[in-house]
């Protein structure tokens, strides 16, 4: 598996800790532009729109900033009041469903999912009964589009492909319906855009068929758009675009973004797994390594958890170093890796990883006694 290949294992669908801002915020952090005036004062009354709802906004984007943050605590309170302030609207259940959803993929941690489906269908439902009073306000789907990406999200880490693509179509369908009511709506562009690069992304293996269309460049340029003119969501855009462009060999322009969003963000971990991966895809041994070592110091710090990330740092920081030839570095992150108490289905996720890496740590000891 080449250096690329072995970033791209991590970025793509899979969807591990890195992605956590990526998805999970593309789908909570695109308020839409709808005027509560075009809405009858009951239907307003029932379901306050984010958009013009000020101070409503106001409160949305501050626990969005609070999740970027990985302040996950602080940001549940907030979508909760909201929630129980506004019973009968998605918006609360939907944030508080980007909340966890970032959470358990920052510690890969599968086990609260019950609670996220709930949370999930909550807004499904709620959004439906919106879109009954308000067939053509866009609003409600957009909660139904962020719910299906939910879902999609954790379909595609913890379930199975063909549950993520049902998913991710639906929620697609939407952002879909929300364009073509308004083109210039151009927060939407977030979630199509990722929808149709990483479903091109990963049908590589058929894109050969004249019926099966590469949407990759499309995707790309809807990020584009979105980082451009997008009202809310320009983080997410760069977040996604991020991600994207690394996958699609540009690690570089990958590094740059990330680089720019860490000091931004400075809290939050997601944007060290891009400098990290990204230095790795662009042959940046050093800065690769720099960067897992720092991840590994806070993951440590916050408790390993399943150990799954702290594997996973090692694992990097060994393919790093085995590439700049520091064979002793390599052979340390290899024994740092095995010497972790992983539960068994932390092992078992990361199988193929910890099999490389003993392989790789008795090609060394082989290299090693050689040597001596």
């Amino acid at each position: 598996m080449t250096t690329l290949q072995s970033a791209r294992r991590k970025i793509t669908l899979s969807y591990s800790p890195v992605f956590c801002v990526l998805i999970t915020v593309v789908f909570a952090s695109v308020p839409i532009r709808f005027s509560c005036a075009a809405n009858s004062s009951s239907v307003a009354q029932r379901y306050p729109s984010i958009y013009g709802d000020t101070a409503l906004k106001r409160v949305v984007l501050l626990g969005i900033d609070h999740t970027i943050r990985e302040r996950f605590d602080t940001a549940d309170s907030i979508f909760s009041e909201l929630a129980d302030r506004y019973p009968k609207s998605p918006v609360g259940p939907l944030f508080r469903a980007a909340v966890l959803q970032t959470k358990m993929l920052d510690h890969e941690d599968g086990r609260p999912v019950r609670q996220l489906k709930t949370l999930i269908r909550e807004t499904i439902d709620k959004a439906e009964r919106w879109r009954k009073r308000a067939p053509e306000d866009p609003e409600p789907i957009f909660y139904q589009a962020g719910a299906h990406g939910y879902r999609a999200v954790y379909e595609s880490h913890w379930g199975g492909w063909f549950a993520a693509l049902k998913q991710g179509l639906k929620a697609a369908n939407r952002f879909k319906e929300i364009i073509e009511l308004d083109p210039t709506f151009f927060d939407a562009y977030v979630g199509l855009g990722n929808y149709l690069y990483w479903k091109s992304a990963k049908t590589g293996f058929i894109r050969w068929l004249p019926f099966i269309p590469d949407n990759r460049q499309k995707g790309i340029k809807y990020l584009r758009r979105a980082v451009d003119k997008g009202v809310f969501s320009t983080q997410t855009a760069r977040t996604s675009l991020m991600w994207v462009l690394l996958d699609y060999g540009f690690p570089e322009e990958a590094l740059g973004i990330a680089e720019k969003l860490h000091e931004e963000y400075p809290e939050a971990k997601a944007f060290l797994w891009g400098i990290g991966l990204s230095s790795l895809a662009a042959y940046r041994w050093g800065e690769c390594i720099e960067a897992f070592d720092s991840l590994q110091a806070r993951i440590a710090a916050e408790g390993p958890g399943n150990y799954f990330n702290l594997i996973e740092c090692a694992y990097y920081k060994a393919e790093a170093s085995y590439k700049a030839g520091d064979y002793t570095r390599c052979r340390e992150e290899c024994r740092r890796a095995f010497s972790y108490p992983a539960p068994a289905e932390t092992k078992k996720r990361l199988k193929n990883r910890l099999s490389k890496l003993e392989k790789r740590y008795r090609e060394l000891g082989k290299y090693a006694q050689k040597e001596g």
